[in-house]
């Protein structure tokens, strides 16, 4: 029971930590799930709400931004916008800019990801690679300096590798440059080469593959490693070795660098006795440092600064005085240097920094005879071993040292003691002061040494160990320094002469101009000779020769002018002459005979150990690195990767091979596969590895994979370049060149669709499902609408319309049949159907602008704007789909309509004007008498947005108007009785309104809701940059928060982008309270209206009225414009003259009409005496008390801001 409770555990933890960056990731940005409520679509004909437009496509939001991942996308233009996927949620990250090139992602950690290509993202280098947390959202570089062309990244733990074909100069040691290869460690956050330190210049990095936890194999084309002692076999060395070139048993003995004499140091012990004398000369059989103690120091101040190389260290012989631990302090730094050694007790090559082991007589006395004593680094300029007296240490980093200190941190025993130490020099440096080259040993008698002629020298500054001669000519002695440096092996050696400073003995006007010859000591034969000035104002050097060496040289400085004639002496100066070495002789010899591994292409760098001593191999001596050269061409181009725990390696010439390895890595199965073209890249995918192929006869790069249940090759018969592998809702795809992608599950290319885009860069994902992609992608729950869309409240379910077309405006006609305008995109002009899939016999060259409707006249009033500025009202009969008028306005168009029936006569407003006649932008049109009338008010109005009836005695509208000297713009009431107007609210000019009782309006422009409720106006801005082209108020079960279950008015609110090549509309449900993200569409054309909302049901009661127009003889009246007939001639109508159907209209129902004529005459009379009092006693009343004029910039009461959804 214990067990499995504990099992359950576990996989909870595991279910928690798989979401947990999803988790974060929404927590840190707000990312909401929308929990949609459902709509109450009940009084809607088939309980539906219809989207009207030309639908592309539509997606009901599940989230938060979802609508980012909506729009379509090209793959030739598409954003390189870092992407985030997991649990079917996309996530924008970051937003690339133009130059943004993400080659490779790679998982780091938990819940991190590395970031390499080219450009820049978040103005950032992407050649610094960068490391991207998802926790935390940062961003940072890896590099301080940029790495271009990276083919490879592998993490390791906490370190991270770096390949391709680039050069790297060690951020630890400037001066050694390594090639193709890097590593970053994220503990110490820290980057650096690698201990064989790079694969030389032109060489290149295909490929980094982790063979197990210590074994990491870099394939690509390179034939060597920079620090090349590493590709020897393994051989002893003892100290004190005469070289002998035909010894095959050991290294020979090469001493590199010289040794710093130290007899002119300055010495301080700290509770130590020191002897200075022994301790410059090494002599391993007393103590020349001794301590009572275990902790001391002992610290040396140099004769001069220098760059030291390494450290030669005697420990005592005593075994209760032998040195543990120490470590080394340099000054002026302050800092403890990093070393490295050569350990015996594994010969391997080690590091360390703050403890640093020594080892005791017992461990060197102990040690394997036939371990490595000796190896080269830094390119076989440095060499660093161990003997039974003594153990060098490397510096890893080149800096200049003024003073050298050593603390000892532990001993073997209860005492400290040393014998010496010894300071290297990479450099062989010869002073003109000669006392700087005596060696510190009396014994010694070869070392570099320098001759001065027979002037009078003199130190020419304090401290820095130059001389100087002053040289008046005639028959004084001409100032002469030869130096003697002591090279003791041949090699390509760089010399270069160096001269103080003027300004440190104020000598600028009196120096000269010297002549500096290279001499072979062996013929007398001049090998260099160059003239320099001497009046340099601070120390500079000269080279005086690059080159071959087989013997040491001799350099000799002489004066050979004045630089001032006319001074009556020159002073004549002289330093030293540095000797750096670039190679020696016997090591190249030595690394090129049969010892000498070579590499081809392979190299398996074990992190634990270097060598293997007990067989004797070097870490190049491995069945892997010795593969290439054995088995595939020279000089060959490999790729490398690990599937179905096998190296699967393919090279430019070599087709593709199968090896198996075991435990210790070596080679023990290989299994050839035939190519039939040049491998350029390999790469694993969850069912075999995929190649990518050239051919003699073509460049292009072709596609292939092996699958391993058929162990067979498949053509994917496509040319691509590059592979990314990603998991999207469960299906594995393997995307080529950004946007074509294949479906493993159903081995077939997928095209992008309107469903479905995806044009991805690079990928990468971690094992706990965190997937993050440079690209763009475009998801769309329902797709291929191609016309309207009807939402269904229950389910948030959506199908298309029973009008599949374009319809972009509707109108409810009863309860089984309503009609739509459709925009014809074939002949691109304006037709109309009806539910009962009839069409009508008109069509219109334009827009249907506005449409009203009379159930009781059924009559059907359409305005129209045409492709001309003029626009149109025609009404239709739809008994009989006869045109009862046509009536041609000048200069706009119509926006909306109110009928009044009793007078057969509509309220037109809009922003139109009528040939003679003063009437314009809102008006009266009597059918019947086929006459237009204008209003008589105290205010000129114009762009009428919106007419609708409020009640029985009041119209409101959304226009301008101007009287009075004001001049205003918003929402305004209309008296039917007197046509008098009051502003109800002052705003922008395209308002638009909703009022579907006489307590509440809702306003809207571009930006904001407005509502009125209750004598108050409220003002919310929108939670999108969409400007609103539609609203409806409809009824949601809840409010969006769920703070309870009651049925509310909620507004379903539509806006659509500004940018006509996005065609993109969303929509957004808002309670007063909060806005709740609803859908995301695209639309097929931005050509007319976007698209509005169309709940399909009887509205006539806010735009048709019984209420009697009164006061008739108060409007203008005028002849009826003149009608345009834009009409087929196919129109069943157009033969049809006005006053013929009016009086068609008229005779209808005329019997009854008479049988009731005297009924009607009574009713009328009394019905004249009740209004006329009603109208009497209405003057005393205040008019309009029920909305208070509020100006939109005083409405201060908005909705709280915490109340309104953050929109992402």
């Amino acid at each position: 029971m214990i067990f499995i409770w504990l099992l359950h555990l576990l996989v909870l933890v595991v279910k928690v930590s798989y979401s947990a960056q999803l988790q974060n990731i929404r927590d840190r940005l707000n990312i909401q799930y929308n929990n949609i409520p459902p709509l109450q679509l009940s009084n809607n004909s088939n309980n539906v709400l219809e989207v009207l437009g030309d639908f592309k496509t539509l997606s009901i939001l599940r989230y938060t931004g979802q609508e980012n991942f909506t729009s379509g996308i090209a793959s030739n233009s598409s954003p390189r916008d870092l992407i985030y996927y997991s649990n079917d949620t996309f996530v924008k990250l970051l937003r690339g800019n133009d130059d943004t090139c993400i080659n490779q992602i790679v998982p780091f950690g938990v819940d991190s990801f590395i970031l390499s290509g080219t450009g820049s993202l978040s103005e950032l280098s992407l050649e610094n690679q960068l490391l991207f947390n998802l926790t935390s959202g940062s961003l940072n570089p890896i590099f301080e300096t940029r790495l271009l062309n990276i083919n490879a990244i592998l993490e390791d733990g906490d370190s991270v590798y770096f390949g391709g074909n680039f050069t790297f100069t060690n951020t630890q040691n400037s001066s050694l440059i390594g090639h193709s290869v890097s590593m970053w460690n994220s503990t110490g956050n820290y980057t650096s080469l690698l201990p064989f330190v790079g694969f030389g210049e032109g060489s290149v990095v295909n490929s980094i593959i982790r063979l197990d936890t210590d074994n990491i194999l870099f394939s690509g084309r390179f034939h060597e490693l920079e620090n090349t002692a590493l590709l020897i076999k393994n051989h002893s060395a003892t100290a004190n070795t005469s070289f002998s070139s035909n010894s095959s048993s050991y290294l020979p003995s090469i001493h590199l660098g010289q040794v710093v004499p130290l007899k002119h140091s300055n010495w301080t012990s700290q509770d130590g006795i020191l002897d200075e004398d022994s301790f410059v000369c090494p002599n391993s059989n007393a103590d020349s440092w001794f301590l009572n103690g275990t902790a001391g120091s002992l610290e040396c101040a140099l004769p001069h600064s220098l760059v030291p190389k390494k450290i030669r260290i005697y420990n005592s012989q005593i075994e209760d005085h032998q040195v543990s631990l120490f470590r080394i302090i340099t000054r002026p730094s302050n800092g403890i240097m990093n070393l490295t050694y050569l350990d015996p007790i594994d010969g391997t090559q080690k590091f360390c920094d703050a403890f640093c082991p020594l080892m005791s007589k017992r461990i060197s006395t102990e040690s394997t005879r036939n371990l490595t004593r000796q190896i080269f680094i830094d390119n076989n300029l440095t060499d660093i071993g161990w003997s039974d007296t003594f153990q060098d240490f490397a510096f890893v980093d080149d800096i200049l040292v003024a003073e050298i200190e050593l603390q000892a941190l532990s001993s073997y025993g209860s005492h400290l003691g040393l014998s010496s130490f010894q300071i290297y020099q990479e450099t062989l440096s010869t002073f003109a002061n000669n006392s700087l080259n005596v060696p510190d040993c009396e014994f010694e008698s070869n070392y570099s040494n320098a001759e001065l002629s027979n002037n009078t020298w003199y130190s020419n500054s304090q401290g820095t160990g130059s001389i100087a001669a002053e040289y008046a000519g005639g028959s004084d002695t001409i100032p002469r320094v030869s130096f003697y440096p002591d090279i003791i092996y041949a090699g390509n050696y760089t010399i270069n002469i160096y001269t103080p400073g003027c300004s440190l003995d104020n000598t600028c006007s009196s120096r000269g101009i010297a002549n500096v010859t290279l001499w072979n000591q062996t013929d007398s034969s001049i090998l260099s000779s160059i003239l320099l000035y001497q009046n340099n104002e601070e120390l500079k050097y000269d080279t005086v020769f690059s080159g071959h060496l087989d013997s040491s040289p001799l350099i000799t400085l002489e004066y050979h002018s004045s630089v001032y004639p006319n001074n009556p002496s020159t002073v004549f100066v002289a330093d030293f002459v540095d000797v750096s070495v670039n190679s020696v002789d016997d090591l190249n010899n030595n690394f090129s005979d049969s010892s000498k591994i070579l590499l081809n292409g392979l190299f398996q760098y074990q992190k634990s150990n270097f060598t293997n001593g007990a067989t004797n191999i070097s870490v190049g001596n491995t069945t892997l690195n010795k593969y290439p050269n054995e088995n595939l061409p020279n000089n060959s181009s490999l790729y490398a990767c690990m599937y179905n725990e096998s190296v699967w390696i393919g090279g430019s010439n070599s087709g593709v091979v199968k090896l198996e390895l075991d435990d210790g890595m070596a080679i023990t199965e290989e299994d050839r596969i035939g190519t039939s073209g040049h491998v350029e890249k390999i790469s694993v995918y969850s069912e075999g590895i995929i190649i990518f192929e050239t051919f003699n006869q073509s460049s292009e790069v072709r596609i292939r994979t092996y699958n391993r249940a058929n162990n067979s090759f498949e053509n994917l018969n496509s040319s691509f370049t590059t592979f990314s592998n990603v998991t999207f809702h469960g299906s594995e795809l393997l995307i080529f060149d950004n946007h074509n992608i294949f479906n493993v599950s159903s081995q077939q290319y997928v095209s992008n669709s309107s469903s479905f885009s995806l044009s991805l860069w690079a990928a990468g994902q971690n094992s706990h499902g965190d997937l993050i992609f440079s690209g763009a992608v475009s998801e769309n729950e329902y797709s291929k609408l191609n016309g309207s869309v009807a939402l269904f409240g229950s389910n948030s379910s959506l199908t298309t319309s029973s009008i599949s077309e374009s319809a972009y405006r509707g109108i409810f006609l009863n309860n089984s049949l309503s009609a739509y305008a459709i925009h014809d995109k074939e002949d691109f002009r304006t037709r109309m159907v009806f539910t009962d899939g009839r069409s009508s016999p008109w069509t219109w060259a334009g827009s249907i602008d506005s449409m009203l409707y009379s159930s009781n006249e059924t009559l059907l009033a359409v305005g129209s704007s045409g492709v001309s500025q003029n626009s149109f009202l025609t009404l239709f009969n739809l008994s009989n789909f006869e045109t009862i008028a046509n009536e041609t306005l000048l200069d706009g168009r119509i926006n909306s309509m109110v009928f009044f029936e009793r007078n057969s006569t509509f309220l037109v407003g809009g922003n139109f004007t009528l040939s003679n006649s003063n009437c314009s932008n809102l008006c009266l049109y009597s059918y019947e008498k086929q006459s237009w009338q204008g209003f008589e008010t105290d205010f000129v109005v114009r762009d009428v947005k919106q007419l609708q009836l409020n009640n029985s005695t009041e119209i409101l509208l959304s226009a301008s108007w101007s009287g009075n000297k004001t001049s205003n713009s918003g929402l305004a009431s209309l008296k039917i009785s007197d046509f008098t107007m009051r502003s109800l609210l002052n705003a922008s000019n395209d308002l638009r309104f909703s009022s579907s009782d006489q307590n509440s309006i809702i306003a809207w422009n571009s930006t904001h809701l407005m509502s009125y409720d209750l004598n108050d106006w409220r003002r919310t801005r929108l939670p999108t940059s969409l400007p609103i082209v539609d609203l409806t108020q409809i009824s949601i079960n809840g409010q969006l928060d769920k703070r309870d279950n009651e049925d509310l008015q909620g507004i379903l609110v539509i806006g659509r982008s500004l940018k006509s090549a996005e065609n993109n509309v969303q929509a957004f449900l808002y309670d007063s309270q909060s806005f709740l993200p609803y859908f995301s569409a695209n639309l097929n054309s931005d050509t007319y209206d976007a698209s509005s909302f169309f709940a399909d049901e009887d509205v006539s009661s806010l735009y048709v009225t019984d209420q009697l127009l009164l006061n008739p003889n108060r409007t203008l009246q005028h002849p009826r414009a003149s009608s345009t007939s834009y009409i087929p001639s196919s129109s069943p109508t157009s033969t049809s003259t006005s006053s013929h159907r009016s009086r068609k209209r008229l005779d209808r129902g005329f019997v009854v009409l008479i049988g009731l004529a005297l009924a009607v005459g009574t009713v009328t009379l009394i019905g004249i005496t009740g209004v006329s009092l009603a109208f009497l006693f209405k003057q005393n009343e205040t008019p309009g008390s029920r909305y208070s004029k509020t100006s939109e910039a005083d409405m201060t009461s908005a909705l709280p801001a915490e109340k309104l959804l953050k929109f992402l």
